[in-house]
């Protein structure tokens, strides 16, 4: 999927593999804002039933032990701040700029966390947040709903995770995969017990993300 500036837009092409020599559908103003240019029909039919419907934003939040190798990862300048790392961007994701945070978002070797990008955006077009814990070092700070899953180990050990557990989340991710295709037209399902969005000044917290609903 890419993305080309449209006067105040900004389009997307959408791509459905495999596909030879997929052909390009025109791409200009006056064409709808999601374009598809592979598999024609499918991604057609993908338009139809989703057109209209509103996003939802989900976050799922794992770790693994291979980020901890010396100087594998962008995602922390070192291997203690990438423990943390997918608990500060959900803490940031879901409260937003804070003074002090129970877990600050790790400094890095260079450029900024992608979190920051995608809190503006959830938070400016007021998008259903949802949090999922599928296996995290540490426990996070905000709510989550809990996968049940377990901390990857080190690919170098051969089995980063047991068969059962792996089994286990791919069930877990069909399941609420279906129940997030029932979201009602407003973006806001219930049948996660959980629900989130923001409030138009993008802050979260009690008044914009909200819980149980």
């Amino acid at each position: 999927m890419r993305a080309e500036e449209g006067g105040r837009r900004i389009k997307f092409l959408l791509a459905l593999a495999p596909h030879p020599s997929p052909p390009l559908l025109p791409f200009n103003e006056e064409e709808k804002m999601i374009q598809v240019y592979s598999r024609l029909e499918v991604g057609r039919e993908w338009l139809r039933r989703f057109e209209g419907r509103s996003p939802l934003f989900v976050c799922v939040l794992g770790f693994t032990a291979t980020g901890l190798i010396p100087g594998i990862s962008a995602a922390g300048a070192t291997p203690a701040d990438r423990e943390y790392t997918a608990i500060a961007d959900a803490e940031f994701l879901y409260n937003g700029p804070q003074p002090a945070p129970q877990y600050s978002l790790p400094p890095l070797q260079a450029g900024a966390s992608p979190v920051l990008i995608s809190r503006a955006v959830v938070a400016a077009q007021n998008i259903p947040v949802y949090l999922f814990n599928a296996g995290l070092l540490h426990s996070p700070s905000v709510p989550c709903i809990n996968l049940k899953g377990a901390p990857a180990r080190c690919l170098t050990q051969g089995k980063a995770l047991d068969y059962a557990t792996v089994k286990h989340l791919l069930e877990q991710g069909a399941n609420l995969g279906g129940k997030a295709g029932s979201t009602n037209a407003s973006g806001i399902s219930n049948s996660w017990g959980v629900c989130g969005w923001w409030n138009n000044d993008g802050f979260g917290g009690a008044d914009g993300f909200r819980l149980g609903c």
